[in-house]
């Protein structure tokens, strides 16, 4: 616990990248542009599964070309948390039906048992992600544990099921950008909240062949300022 982690530039092709649940942040010398971590397309990049918690930190990577049924790029399941900044998680996919997007959290496969599971992610860029039940990121987590994403980029993300965002739980997404996403179901919608209450303040919908937000419920959806 408490190591930290320097990665040097280049291109490192890596599968299920686990913490063990040591808390350790892991930061690239140079940013994403000069420091990428590409799944081949031959599976799941990060796996988090093991306890971590926010103080386990993903810092300045592109995060690319993975390939899962869930979570493509990262997922994150049984009690366990990370945060991921400065990153850019980029053309991931999930390919069939009933699969989830390229960070998904709390369900370790379709139809498995919802666990607690959380993220907090800032100035990160979505882009080019695919997946059945949402493009960028999927939450079913079970818990009360908050996700965060804040100053975050969506864009160019496909899913039948929310593009952006499928399933909100109790989100803030704050200062989040939402460009040119996808949905091609019947709900149509960047992010389809499905019983979640998040709150939505300072984020902007624009260019997207989706409805901003459907499938609420009972719970109250915040929105404040946005667009």
């Amino acid at each position: 616990n408490g190591d930290t982690v320097l990665v040097f530039d280049g291109i490192y092709h890596e599968n299920n990248i686990s913490f063990g649940g040591k808390e350790v942040v892991l930061i690239s010398e140079n940013g994403p542009d000069q420091t990428k971590i590409d799944g081949q397309n031959s599976g799941r990049i990060f796996d988090i599964n093991q306890g971590e918690t926010f103080n386990t930190e993903i810092n300045g990577f592109s995060i690319q070309n993975g390939q899962a049924s869930t979570g493509s790029a990262v997922r994150v399941i049984n009690d366990s948390y990370i945060t991921i900044r400065n990153c850019r998680i980029i053309n991931n996919s999930a390919p069939g039906g009933w699969t989830r997007a390229a960070l998904s959290l709390g369900h370790a496969y379709n139809n498995g048992p919802h666990t607690p599971a959380a993220v907090h992610v800032f100035n990160t860029v979505f882009s080019d992600n695919s997946g059945y039940y949402g493009g960028a990121v999927f939450n079913e987590q079970s818990g009360n544990v908050r996700s965060i994403f804040e100053n975050c980029t969506f864009k160019l993300n496909t899913a039948y099921h929310g593009a952006g965002i499928f399933g909100t739980r109790n989100s803030l997404i704050k200062g989040c950008s939402f460009f040119y996403n996808n949905s091609t179901g019947p709900t149509n919608a960047v992010i389809q909240n499905e019983a979640g209450y998040p709150e939505i303040i300072n984020c902007t919908f624009a260019y997207n062949s989706a409805y901003a937000i459907t499938r609420s419920s009972s719970n109250p959806t915040t929105i404040v300022n946005s667009i």
